[in-house]
């Protein structure tokens, strides 16, 4: 499957982050994903950013809720070259983390006293899922569409040109359910995100949101 970029953005592992460190307070027992051999993430190698043409800058306010436990943060994400950027905000608007992707490199800046959860990897993987990875040759006709990329089957749902949900399923048997962007009203690529909704079957969260600025560089 070709990939091409769609302008939403979904950072479905950091709302673990936000629990763990923005929080301060580590995850109650039994609720955080699995790290190594039995994350689903770790077999699906990342993408370049260079694979994916146009550059941008977006930020978001994101609400949501993981278990018994809400948060509501800020994050920017920001895709250059070959370069992708993940910067997630402390309550007070002062830099929490930085994940950086250079190529297949990754790295960490931490701007708080206290450590990622689990592999940063894992979270580049979320948000290249709904932010860069899609189906080819978009916008598509109405109705479903669907392909097959880094072990996962993704599914569309287009209406007048404009896509209006994407599902993403492993394809073995250990993973079950699956991750559902919805946009609401429809996002038609180039525009403006919409209000998104992000809903993670396997680990149990969701996400709500708003995009308060968007540029493309």
């Amino acid at each position: 499957v070709m990939i091409r970029p769609l302008p939403s953005f979904a950072l479905m592992s950091t709302l673990c982050i936000a629990c763990a460190s923005l929080a301060c307070r580590p995850n109650p027992a039994g609720t955080e994903p699995a790290t190594g051999d039995a994350n689903p993430a770790a077999s699906i190698p990342l993408l370049d950013p260079s694979a994916v043409p146009g550059d941008f800058m977006l930020r978001q306010h994101i609400e949501g809720e993981y278990g018994e436990r809400r948060v509501a943060f800020e994050a920017i994400v920001q895709k250059q070259g070959n370069t992708l950027l993940v910067l997630t905000l402390t309550p007070y608007g002062s830099r929490a983390f930085a994940i950086t992707q250079t190529g297949q490199d990754v790295k960490v800046d931490k701007f708080i006293s206290r450590d990622l959860p689990f592999d940063p990897r894992f979270i580049l993987l979320d948000v290249q899922r709904v932010f860069l990875m899609g189906l080819p040759d978009a916008p598509h006709d109405d109705g479903w569409h669907r392909g097959r990329a880094r072990g996962e089957l993704i599914r569309e749902r287009w209406e007048g040109g404009k896509l209006f949900e994407r599902r993403y399923r492993r394809r073995d048997r250990n993973t079950k359910g699956d991750i559902i962007v919805e946009f609401s009203g429809g996002y038609a690529p180039g525009e403006r995100p919409p209000s998104i909704t992000l809903t993670n079957e396997p680990f149990g969260y969701g996400l709500r949101l708003e995009t308060s600025d968007y540029q493309p560089l």
